[in-house]
């Protein structure tokens, strides 16, 4: 069986795994770390939408929906739409109580008459959690957001969006999808662009149109159909913002989840990108593929350098980039590099505020991706500096099951030389088996190119992971340097 996940980072993230070897972690838990900090109750408070999926019992679900939460402890005023093997409920009521600890780490569970989801997350800020589903025999992930109730109409997102989805098709294989699209205002989306790898075969550039509704007012649920190569989907979306919306499909199969980001004019942000950071995750052929990294490009096609760490079914190596890009003057780019693990890779690109969505197009492949520009003046990262408390997440793939992790780290650069103890504490579900409030303890260094490396020790296991900061108080992409965890995910530093 293939694992695919979904992770949802600074902005965007879509990321798709398989699994890989046999047996679970072993390890020595370390002293835990005392739970301190800033959070409370009170640190969730208003309207929030929320998008997670990932490996059920009986295969792929994906649930989106938002709530009320009247920062004391419950969920008020919950809606939800829910894509599982039972098929898809559309507009469910649920109700819910959550539970915040000092160190922004919480608890919630969100009860319906169709079924009961336990989540547990960790708070980045007022406005953001980083989540993970916490039920026995099912492991999702995704992120939850504070809404602006002042786009929730069809006028309110009027706007350019790239998206980036990810599921399954009809036989339970991987499948992603990478697009542009633009909204009228009115309920049309009369332009668009996309790509989709089907379970390694690529379908590129193709044109896109569609419809849109938006019918919730009080909770920003709204409709989407759009006109693919895939025939027509239907989506429900939940409004975050005018320019960024949180979506699931409503067809079981094809399935599919993930979000939708107010894009840039594609040749706009080229011209600000470079050097860039990257996360890449998927699979090449049937094996786990996990990277992060940097690339430059010179602003005439090329980009004459770069450096991928990359994670292939638990060999870990690092790869040199060097490639071309393209750009139309709307939606779409390709970006080629030379070798990525041995083999050409070529890419297509959708532009967002500070980066690109991307998607693997050579045949074979399932690998979505982010790319954002590196801050280069005045950031703490390339300072030398990863220096105090992040939350972060990952799904990955761990002897043929999927791993989520999620967790609050508080990282002690005592001397301001790039290096130091890390504390922390971290809720794991591993293919299924929630474990809660394993301590956390290890080390890190971060060099002043924002290449750093951390371990983590948990009662779990020792993880070891390879940083690449955006700089700035922007978030750092990780990759798994473990022979038996295939995955990506972000850190996010708290109060931001």
């Amino acid at each position: 069986m293939r694992y695919r996940l979904v992770i949802v980072v600074a902005s965007f993230f879509s990321l798709i795994v398989v699994g890989c070897g046999g047996g679970k972690l072993q390890g020595v838990n370390p002293t835990p770390t005392p739970i301190t900090g800033p959070f409370s109750n009170a640190s969730l408070s208003g309207p929030y939408a929320f998008v997670f999926s990932g490996t059920g019992a009986s295969g792929f679900f994906a649930v989106a929906g938002s709530f009320q939460a009247n920062g004391s402890g419950n969920l008020v005023s919950g809606t939800m739409d829910i894509n599982n093997s039972s098929g898809v409920s559309t507009n469910v009521p649920f109700t819910g109580a959550y539970s915040v600890i000092p160190n922004g780490q919480g608890s919630a569970t969100l009860t319906s008459a169709v079924q009961t989801f336990n989540i547990h997350f960790v708070i980045i800020s007022s406005n953001r959690a980083l989540m993970t589903r916490f039920d026995n025999n099912s492991v999702g992930h995704g992120a939850i957001d504070l809404q602006n109730p002042a786009a929730f109409s069809a006028a309110g997102i009027q706007s350019q969006f790239a998206y980036q989805f990810t599921g399954v098709d009809a036989g339970a294989n991987p499948l992603a999808m990478v697009g542009g699209f633009t909204t009228d205002g009115a309920g049309s989306v009369p332009a668009g662009l996309h790509d989709v790898s089907d379970n390694g075969t690529p379908i590129v550039n193709q044109p896109l149109t569609g419809t849109y509704t938006v019918a919730g007012s009080a909770n920003g649920r709204g409709t989407l159909a759009l006109n693919t190569s895939l025939g027509t989907l239907h989506f429900a979306f939940y409004i975050v913002a005018a320019n960024r919306l949180k979506l699931v499909e409503t067809e079981r199969t094809p399935a599919l989840a993930g979000e939708a980001l107010g894009g840039v004019n594609a040749s706009t942000s080229l011209s600000q990108c470079g050097p860039c950071v990257f996360a890449w995750n998927g699979f090449s052929g049937a094996t786990p593929f996990a990277a992060a990294g940097i690339y430059f490009i010179d602003g005439k096609n090329g980009i004459p350098q770069g450096t991928a760490d990359i994670n292939l079914g638990g060999s870990v190596s690092t790869s040199t980039l060097s490639g071309a890009y393209s750009f139309a003057p709307q939606f779409r780019g390709t970006a080629s590099f030379a070798s990525v693990a041995g083999a050409p890779a070529t890419f297509a690109v959708y532009a967002i505020s500070g980066g690109w969505l991307t998607l693997q197009i050579d045949p074979g492949k399932v690998v979505t991706g982010l790319a954002f520009i590196q801050t280069l003046a005045g950031t703490p990262h390339l300072d030398l500096s990863f220096d105090g408390s992040y939350g972060f997440n990952f799904v990955g793939a761990t002897f043929n099951a999927q791993a989520d992790e999620v967790g609050q780290i508080t990282t002690h650069d005592t001397n301001s030389n790039g290096a130091g103890a890390v504390t922390g504490a971290v809720d794991i579900n591993n293919a299924g088996v929630p474990i809660l409030g394993l301590g956390v303890s290890g080390s890190f260094t971060m060099d002043k190119t924002a290449f750093g490396i951390i371990t983590m020790q948990t009662s779990n296991g020792t993880q070891h992971f390879r940083l690449h900061a955006i700089g700035g108080f922007g978030p750092v992409f990780f990759v798994s340097a473990d022979s038996n965890l295939v995955a990506a995910g972000i850190f996010e530093m708290q109060g931001q």
